[in-house]
């Protein structure tokens, strides 16, 4: 199993401009931008515990989408359910693409309530 180094920037939070995160893990295992928030202890509404069905957890990807994988169906559903944006995810579905060449993906966190 291979390590991968990527960078999590988190742009605009409540508390800074910008957060960079050093993410390293094995690229066997599938990570969540919730669970790398939880870990390094950045503040995300998250209602209903990481299940994907509340949508307070949610962030813009704003640069190097490829450094996150494709919404699964279970994502793509919840995402047409509750109207979020072209570039809305969900954090505790999405997955970081510990494959990719890219190595910094830059999120933002939305904190505006659902439409």
């Amino acid at each position: 199993m291979t390590v991968s180094t990527k960078t999590l920037t988190i742009a605009e939070t409540f508390f800074q401009a910008e957060a960079h995160l050093e993410i390293d893990v094995k690229s066997s295992i599938p990570v969540t931008l919730l669970a790398i928030f939880n870990a390094n202890k950045v503040s995300i509404n998250q209602s209903c515990g990481g299940n994907g069905t509340c949508g307070t957890c949610r962030v813009e990807i704003v640069h190097n989408s490829d450094l996150i994988k494709a919404p699964s169906e279970y994502e793509i559903e919840a995402i047409q359910e509750l109207g979020l944006k072209s570039l809305e995810r969900l954090s505790c579905q999405t997955e970081i693409n510990f494959t990719a060449k890219e190595t910094n993906v830059v999120v933002k966190i939305v904190s505006e309530p659902i439409d």
